[in-house]
């Protein structure tokens, strides 16, 4: 239900999925063409025959009636205006095998037609509900009754999400799923004043902006469809949204950052939960920046990053699934004092309420506010001290947050 196209060359439709495909045939006058079923046949309750081709549709040489040039970059009338949800609500769909050649879709562990009513939402209220498909298959939801919209869709570890539930269907209820994401895609979010940079678009430049962040790494055709529900959070002033290559992204926002013109200096703190208490001090912090390039960033963590463990690799903190930066940038050197004391000021309000640690590459010059290099290595300081002790006995690579080799 989006209101913006999305393009694509195939689609993966579950019986009786719908969707809305746009096609342009201009270059095909006079053409017959056949639209074909490519995926297999899936084992469900009654077995439907084999459909390869689907459709054929025959394009006429003649243009009975104008029609658009090209297809529109809004579709009118898609988006439902739903307050924020009260209450969100975890619903798992489990695929149960039985002794025959059919098989049950249960919703959190039980069948739809045998258990009771457990979910019951207030009427003139709006609630967030994540369903957590546990199967293999895509499943259509039915939504009836009710003014919905579909604001995202996440691919998770379904595997390590049945082992933290508790058993291999889940329990009723569900837990959230978003510890549990593959990691495809990386975000951030921040308020900045843009740059009049050239590589940036024109209606940003100089503008006050809340600027949201994102990467898919994968298949572009994948990748769009998963990041379009953030295109939607609100009208852009500027939607650079497209398949880039890795490099182009390392550089997109280099106007940021002009070389050799800026002071610098920027501290991080991890966090346990998003509270409404951290929201508050990154709104207000950020409507009080210094300077136009200074912000504090909010990243996203979770997914691949917690599912390694924190021993490892050299890389010590993995169980936070937020990390939050405040990052000051300036032009004037007689303007250091000011700038480094004001993002000290912001970290110490966020550390209070993060976990003690600290992302090595934000963690400021050396001050009383500093985190040792301790809280960002963790356990696994002493065993890079050993290595350090091996490769670099006498510390020639000392600039920075250096380790200092063990002793022998």
């Amino acid at each position: 239900m989006w209101d913006t196209p999305v393009p694509v060359q195939q689609l993966v439709l579950a019986p009786a999925e719908r969707a809305d495909v746009l096609v342009d045939f201009r270059k095909f006058p006079g053409a017959r063409l056949m639209m074909k079923n490519h995926n297999p046949k899936k084992p469900v309750s009654t077995p439907a025959p084999s459909l390869e081709q689907v459709m054929q549709i025959r394009v006429g040489t003649m243009i009975s009636q104008p029609g658009p040039h090209a297809i529109p970059a809004i579709l009118p009338g898609r988006k439902a205006d739903l307050p924020h949800p009260v209450r969100t609500r975890y619903i798992t769909l489990n695929e149960i095998d039985v002794d025959e050649p059919t098989w049950f879709l249960n919703l959190n562990g039980v069948h739809f037609d045998e258990g009771p009513v457990t979910e019951r939402p207030q009427v003139g209220t709006v609630e967030d509900w994540v369903y957590v498909n546990l199967t293999a298959d895509t499943h259509p939801m039915h939504t009836h009754l009710v003014t919905f919209q579909v604001v995202g869709r996440t691919p998770f570890d379904a595997k390590a999400y049945e082992e933290a539930n508790e058993g291999p269907h889940g329990v009723p209820g569900g837990i959230d799923p978003t510890p549990f994401a593959t990691g495809a895609v990386s975000a951030e979010a921040l308020s900045i004043t843009m740059p009049a940079d050239p590589s940036l678009p024109e209606p940003v430049h100089e503008q006050e902006c809340f600027l949201i962040g994102a990467v898919h790494a994968g298949d572009p055709e994948e990748g769009m469809p998963v990041l379009q529900p953030l295109r939607e959070l609100a009208k852009p002033l500027a939607d650079i949204s497209q398949p880039m290559p890795f490099a182009f992204v390392q550089s997109a926002f280099d106007g940021f950052f002009p070389r050799g013109q800026l002071h610098a200096y920027w501290k991080s703190a991890y966090l346990a939960e998003l509270t409404d208490d951290v929201i508050e001090i990154v709104a207000r912090r950020s409507a009080q920046r210094p300077t136009g390039l200074t912000f504090v960033d909010v990243y996203p963590m979770g997914g691949a990053v917690n599912r390694i463990g924190s021993d490892e690799t050299a890389f010590g903190e993995r169980s936070a699934p937020w990390m939050v930066s405040v990052n000051g940038n300036w032009t004037e050197g007689a303007d250091d004092e000011a700038n480094v004391a004001w993002v000290r000021e912001v970290w110490s309000e966020l550390d209070k309420l993060g976990i003690g640690s600290t992302y090595l590459n934000f963690t400021g010059a050396e001050d009383a506010t500093s985190p040792s290099i301790h809280h960002a290595f963790g356990r696994n300081l002493e065993r890079l001290a050993e290595i350090k002790a091996v490769y670099d006995p006498d510390n020639l690579f000392r600039r920075n947050n250096n380790i200092t080799p063990a002793s022998r």
